[in-house]
């Protein structure tokens, strides 16, 4: 799970953090309120390896 949300009540340990990025066909326009499509991936080089963009 991925959350930015933190309780006052509990203490908070960042294990890790990495830079987000959304990546997207440029003709895609998102609707208001529409929810983000979002793949998670380990790293950089993980877009070129499973072929994003390769329709």
């Amino acid at each position: 799970m991925v959350t930015t949300h933190r309780p006052s009540a509990f203490k908070a340990l960042n294990l890790r953090t990495s830079p987000t990025h959304w990546y997207c066909a440029a003709e895609y326009v998102l609707q208001k309120g529409e929810p983000i499509p979002l793949v998670l991936l380990d790293d950089p080089k993980s877009v070129s390896r499973y072929g994003a963009g390769d329709a």
